[in-house]
């Protein structure tokens, strides 16, 4: 035997003792466990194990083998030594699939479960006064009258994906860290300083934190998109400002657009004058609520795509130009409808469909744009 003889400690057991079998492992387990040095268990006798001994068996070598490395066994034929080496085996088997099934998050169950009791708790405790604020300002704000709409299309896509999100894993991540964290750091800014905005944003924020925590990155993927569309439901703040500054812009380059065709007009302010007529360029002209609806259609079109990154990332911000432009589009098409019928024709017929028209160039650009990059759909 190498070593040092007084590290090893032997623990004998004859075939006689078989009835206390039990309380001989028990011993042994506990002079392994208070750190006794390496143990030898000696079987000084030739004996068959039964079922109630192999499960004894099996708890010991599961104790030894996770706690310490150096517990040898000696037998006295090839026999035992068979079932002893068959029994490891069972029980690394058993040990190995225990772990494989704590890494998918098997082994997590209460914390998902009563994690889960404690982020729905959460939502409904601090963020129930901003769900109805938002449902308010989809009523009554004209820049967000999609909100529902938002709503809605989040939904159902969850719903279209419920069989993917039945498989929770529990996700340690730091980005799990940080999605939750900017939620509780957007939430006490917006509350200190009044911007419901920001809370609604750290709404968002926490939900995917929370997902991702608690369910891992495979739910986390599928309730993404969703989530981040609830974006575009959240009333953004001093829209008026950005309305003027769009009004005046979209009035001078119509008045230069619709002057490269042949029709002496200028704009003075958000008025365009042309002929002895004019019209003036209002809040809703200004492109900004399309604008906004758009990014909300655009970044679920591209949420839907098979596409790397890059390619994703230039469809999303090519929506902003392709709205200012479908925007200025609609409202020289309407100056010519007007110098051409009259402004009757052009306010009470064309007016009304042109919103649609607006839309309908904008998502034919996306898609020419779609076929270009060569983004394939995907499923829902």
């Amino acid at each position: 035997m190498k070593g040092n003889p007084e590290e090893y400690r032997v623990v004998d057991f004859t075939p006689a003792g078989t009835r206390r079998f039990d309380r001989f492992l028990i011993r042994a387990a506990r002079l392994i466990q208070g750190g006794r040095g390496k143990v030898i268990i000696h079987f000084r006798g030739e004996m068959e194990f039964d079922p109630n001994d192999l499960r004894i068996l099996h708890w010991f070598l599961k104790s030894a083998r996770l706690r310490f490395a150096d517990v040898r066994m000696v037998v006295p034929s090839v026999k035992m030594r068979e079932t002893l080496l068959l029994t490891r085996l069972d029980i690394f088997t058993r040990i190995y699939n225990t772990l494989e099934e704590a890494k998918r998050g098997k082994g997590f169950m209460p914390f998902i479960k009563y994690g889960s009791i404690a982020a729905a708790a959460v939502l409904v405790l601090f963020y129930s006064h901003i769900v109805q604020w938002l449902v308010f300002s989809w009523r009554i704000d004209p820049y967000y009258s999609h909100g529902f709409l938002v709503a809605a299309a989040s939904l159902f896509l969850l719903w279209w994906r419920r069989k993917e999100l039945k498989d929770p894993q529990s996700d340690f991540s730091l980005k799990s860290f940080f999605l939750v964290g900017a939620g509780i750091l957007l939430y006490l800014i917006g509350s200190f300083r009044g911007a419901n905005f920001l809370i609604g944003f750290s709404f968002v924020f926490f939900l995917l934190g929370s997902v991702s925590l608690l369910y891992g990155k495979a739910v986390y993927d599928q309730v993404f998109l969703p989530a981040t569309l609830l974006f575009f439901a959240v009333p953004l703040p001093r829209l008026d400002e950005a309305a003027s500054f769009l009004q005046h812009h979209i009035a001078a380059w119509t008045a230069r657009l619709v002057s490269a065709v042949g029709i002496e007009a200028y704009s003075v302010g958000v008025n365009i004058f042309f002929g002895e007529s004019h019209i003036v360029i209002d809040a809703p002209c200004s492109g900004l609520r399309s604008l906004i609806a758009l990014l909300f259609v655009g970044t679920l079109f591209v949420g839907l795509l098979q596409a790397p990154p890059l390619k994703k990332t230039l469809l999303l911000l090519s929506v902003i130009p392709i709205s200012v432009l479908s925007n200025l589009m609609r409202v020289a098409v309407l100056v010519l409808i007007a110098h051409g019928w009259g402004l009757k024709a052009a306010m009470f017929y064309f007016h009304y469909l042109s919103g649609l028209l607006l839309f309908v160039m904008a998502l034919s650009a996306l898609f020419l744009e779609r076929g270009l990059l060569r983004c394939g759909l995907k499923a829902v």
